[in-house]
């Protein structure tokens, strides 16, 4: 198998003959050139192993009984795993042409493989697994039938409690759900001394692997917590001398490969402008966007809505929320939402002496005090995002009202 390149179709083959497949390394597939990157075992889950290996194309012999390859393919499409199925024959059976199509493979090819037969086959199931699956095995793809649900948080200004709330929610949602949950902070290292945890190695050294990308190596920079989240952290520190970028290419690259080992990632993105704003086009399931009720970071927020949407975000994927509020110190929710020209979709109040204490701590206030108004808040926003029930600690007790008003 040679290296991978960056417009590499990734190809995948379930057969006992391995030798016929040295053809597909370099094979021209459009819109880019094959690249061979393993061999399915037929004693293994199919489902897992197409997962770890994140092919764009499957294909698997149909001559051997053995190998069950109509069954794995009716396993890989039930899954809705973005990946193509071809089924491969000796000779051509319309019967079971007709049963592998059933079973959900896109098309079929008659041995022995021809370059010039496979290139163009393999062509135009591509096209149609990209049609199907834009993102490919990023940004909410699936695993063996699990959803890999992505939630972006930014704000425009700071201040607003965006880390607060991010650290908050990822306790809680690893905690009180049965979901894999994966923290991103993309900033430099701030989610860590909220949650109390030293990382030694900043996610930005992952880079220099490139194409090479995969989960042994994206676990060397996981951090547990003892909630069950893990923290990937982008920065240490903050580094004053340099400027801070974003890179969405890899962004997008780390999904794909955490969306085979996690349920819900969560993606805690600095403030952001110019080129980097390509990175919140992965968020293709939920972006919330915490703001204040003060009027510079209204006038802030609104600007920065007005940016995404006209062309980096679907606004029917943007939640609003409208963090750290006081009626007393700002404008009303009604006078909120005619500032934005925007509905907010969650309101969760402020309390100074928890989340500072929270804070200094290192102790997440949905933890530490669970009864709290702010944490009642934050508890019903992870409902709200990942549709779970989670129990109430004090019945009746409400600091947050989502899509209606306190």
């Amino acid at each position: 198998m040679t290296d991978l390149t960056p417009n590499a179709v990734r190809m995948a083959v379930l057969d006992n003959d391995q030798d016929s497949y040295a053809l597909l390394d370099g094979l021209t597939v459009q819109p880019g050139q094959a690249q061979l990157v393993g061999f399915l075992d037929p004693d293994g889950d199919v489902c897992d192993q197409l997962a770890r290996l994140r092919p764009d194309i499957v294909l698997l012999d149909g001559d051997d009984l053995a190998l069950a390859a109509i069954e794995k393919t009716e396993q890989i499409t039930l899954a809705n795993l973005p990946v193509a199925c071809v089924l491969l024959w000796s000779k051509e059976d319309t019967r079971q042409i007709r049963h592998a199509m059933r079973a959900g493979a896109e098309d079929f090819l008659i041995k022995p493989l021809e370059a010039e037969q496979v290139g163009a086959v393999c062509s135009e199931v591509l096209a149609m697994i990209r049609e199907r699956f834009p993102l490919g095995w990023g940004g909410g793809g699936s695993r063996a039938g699990h959803y890999c649900q992505v939630t972006g948080l930014i704000c425009a200004k700071s201040g607003v409690g965006k880390t607060t709330l991010a650290t908050n929610l990822a306790v809680l949602i690893a905690a009180e759900t049965d979901r894999r949950t994966a923290l991103i902070d993309l900033q430099p290292g701030y989610a860590s001394v909220l949650l109390n945890l030293q990382p030694s190695r900043p996610l930005a050294d992952a880079l220099q692997f490139g194409e090479g990308l995969d989960q042994e190596v994206l676990r060397a920079f996981a951090l547990g917590h003892a909630s069950g989240a893990d923290l990937y952290t982008w920065q240490l520190q903050p580094d004053f001398r340099e400027p801070y970028e974003v890179h969405p290419d890899f962004l997008q690259a780390m999904l794909q490969v955490l969306a085979a080992e996690y349920d819900h990632a969560l993606v805690l993105f600095p403030r952001l402008a110019g080129e980097s704003l390509r990175a919140l086009a992965i968020m293709d399931d939920v972006l919330v966007v915490t703001t204040g009720s003060d009027l510079l970071t209204l006038r802030d927020t609104r600007i920065f809505l007005d940016t995404i949407e006209d062309g980096y975000v679907d606004k029917e994927n943007i939640r609003i929320i409208l963090n750290r509020y006081e009626r007393a110190h700002g404008f009303s929710q009604e006078d909120v939402e005619r500032t934005l020209r925007r509905k907010v979709a969650a309101v969760v109040p402020n309390d100074y002496e928890v989340s500072s204490a929270s804070i200094n701590l290192g102790i997440p206030f949905v933890t530490q005090h669970p009864r709290a108004g702010l944490a009642q808040g934050v508890r019903n926003v992870a409902a709200a995002l990942t549709g779970a029930t989670l129990a109430d600690p004090e019945e009746g007790r409400r600091g947050f009202a989502f899509f209606g008003k306190k």
